[in-house]
């Protein structure tokens, strides 16, 4: 077997790649194949609302210590979605903030600096500690905008008036970069991070079964194992991406807790199946290929997994059933034993191709039980695909639901 074959070529990591996606091969052709039309459409967004942030900064506020083009870029640094409520939030935050200061700054004012206003500072820096802590990510969200508030106000050295005056210029431009953000999503909308996530998740179920696929116990090339390398760093590329979204989703309305438990199943499975897969990739490309008759008993029930993933992908993009009936008919370890014994395998082999029918019964189990919690967790209804909470009303199980739901999409 060729060197370059060897570990050091497939280190397929478990994060993101050490350069671009594609390996260190990027051109400018793949940059375009690579086009997302949704992530330069928000670039856009971000850079009007930064133009018009300075220019009203300018006009509204020519003495303003914190430019709101600072803020409008904050806000926007969302990729999908939930802009304005975060606009909002960082509102509420910044204001909170600045009503502490004012209550802090006045009692240094009074000439109170005694053990009883440094509790009262202490007690407000705790305050805001828990909310962040304890908060759901929208709360810890106006935690995060009180505290910069809080403590520009604090530590600044200026008089009271002055620290005033920092606290609500602060605020005003807050104020007015919210403004200039919600011009511009007037004129520019941005896609819906709940669809955003739902796409995604079925992007990473199709990319599993295209790795899947290249786990087959075939002869390989270079260019094989560089594809399989690919589709390995794009599908934990992906998942990071679907776990990112899905922080943003939790601004764009509101939501329970438990709202989110089907789509961080979906996470939890396609990370679960991503580090079996690797294995299968591994056994082919590291170890020496079995008899071709020998391989087909398990590059068989390979396909089939293969399209039960295909399938769960499907189920994110199309009201469709994602279907359990597809048969892997993976053989037994009897039937497995006696081929390859029969092939003149010798008993390393038989040990490693053992082994491979374990894992392929894990992914089983594994694309099973993520088509059973789709069909559960997931509800098409006018053509769009909810999280099941997201379209019940406490207490009610999916059953129930579903039963309410328009003939067209039951």
């Amino acid at each position: 077997m060729p060197a370059r074959f060897g570990e050091a070529t497939l280190a397929l990591p478990l994060g993101f790649p050490a350069a671009s996606p594609l390996g260190n091969s990027a051109t400018i052709s793949l940059l375009f194949q690579r086009f997302e039309h949704g992530a330069a459409l928000t670039a856009l967004a971000t850079v009007a609302g930064l133009a018009l942030s300075l220019v009203a900064t300018a006009v509204f506020l020519p003495i303003a210590t914190t430019p709101a083009a600072i803020g409008a870029v904050s806000v926007m640094q969302s990729t999908l979605g939930s802009v304005g409520r975060r606009g909002l939030l960082r509102f509420v935050g910044t204001f909170i903030g600045a009503m502490m200061t004012f209550a802090a700054v006045s009692i240094f004012a009074s000439g109170a600096q005694d053990l009883g206003s440094y509790l009262i500072i202490m007690s407000m820096m705790s305050f805001i500690s828990a909310w962040v802590l304890v908060g759901s990510p929208r709360t810890s969200y106006i935690g995060f905008m009180m505290g910069p508030a809080f403590v520009i106000g604090i530590a600044s050295e200026s008089a009271a008036p002055s620290s005033i005056h920092l606290v609500v210029d602060r605020v005003l431009s807050v104020l007015l970069a919210c403004a200039c953000v919600s011009l511009v999503l007037l004129v520019v909308k941005l896609r819906s991070s709940r669809l955003a996530v739902m796409e995604s998740i079925g992007d990473g179920w199709t990319l599993i079964a295209q790795l899947i696929r290249g786990g087959q116990l075939h002869e390989f090339t270079e260019a094989d194992v560089h594809e399989f390398r690919t589709l390995n760093q794009r599908a934990m590329s992906n998942l990071a991406a679907t776990a990112e979204l899905r922080e943003q989703h939790a601004f764009e309305r509101t939501l329970r807790i438990e709202s989110f438990l089907p789509i961080l199943t979906m996470l939890a499975e396609q990370q679960r199946s991503l580090l079996l897969i690797r294995s299968l990739g591994s056994g082919r490309f590291h170890e020496t290929l079995p008899p071709s008759a020998v391989s087909e008993m398990l590059d068989a029930p390979t396909r089939s997994l293969a399209a039960h993933f295909e399938r769960l992908g499907e189920y994110f993009r199309v009201a469709e059933r994602a279907d359990e009936s597809l048969p892997c008919q993976i053989p037994s370890a009897a039937q497995l034993r006696a081929c390859a014994v029969a092939n003149g395998c010798d008993a390393n082999t038989v040990a490693r191709l053992l082994y491979r029918r374990e894992v392929l019964g894990l992914v089983e189990q594994a694309v099973v039980r993520a088509q059973r919690d789709a069909q559960r967790g997931f509800i098409w209804k006018d053509q769009m695909l909810y999280c099941a909470n997201e379209v019940t009303d406490s207490g009610r199980t999916v059953a129930e639901v579903a039963a309410t739901l328009s003939p067209s999409t039951t």
